[in-house]
């Protein structure tokens, strides 16, 4: 199994770019917001217990899904240095255990780009930020990078379509 590890900050567009290389490839889509949505009818976000449950959920549903013939997934993670780096070290540990691939991607664009995506009306049916004010805290509080110590494709999205970089992701990783 492969593990596309589609990242970026709020309003990149990588819900979007996963549905377009799902549809290229096959693969299935394991969107940030999936598991966050269950988490969400227990618990108010940030809550720490929520936190916990969102990332065992996530690592659960990862285990049983690589010993499934499902053959790819796709991921969206907004990852955050300096907070999220031990549960990518984790993903890594599991990937070996069950021994599936993770193929790591980071997607950026300008900020005007950023602001003028996170008020379509598309993200909130997954209760994403939808206000400029929310961006603009969340951007300010956290810093989204590429992960480091491994090797991502990084892909500058603001004039490119979905279409081409589910393209691009699918010719860089033969998936």
């Amino acid at each position: 199994m492969k593990l596309v590890f589609l990242n970026g900050a709020p309003a990149t567009g990588k819900l979007t770019v996963a549905q377009e290389l799902a549809k290229l490839t096959g693969f299935k889509i394991m969107h940030n917001h999936l598991t966050g949505d269950v988490v969400r009818e227990f618990f108010d976000w940030g809550d720490k217990e929520g936190h916990d449950l969102h990332k065992v959920l996530k690592f659960e549903i990862l285990s049983y899904l690589s010993k499934s013939s499902i053959k790819g997934i796709i991921m969206t993670y907004c990852f955050a240095t300096n907070s999220d780096e031990s549960e990518v070290k984790r993903l890594l540990k599991l990937a070996k255990k069950c021994n599936f691939e993770v193929c790591f991607v980071r997607l950026s664009c300008d900020v005007k780009e950023l602001k003028r995506r996170v008020r379509l009306e598309s993200r909130k049916k997954h209760r994403k930020l939808t206000t400029c004010k929310d961006l603009d805290e969340t951007l300010n509080h956290w810093e989204f990078s590429a992960v480091p110590g491994v090797e991502n494709l990084e892909i500058e999205n603001t004039t490119l379509s979905a279409k081409k970089v589910a393209k691009m992701i699918k010719e860089h990783f033969k998936l």
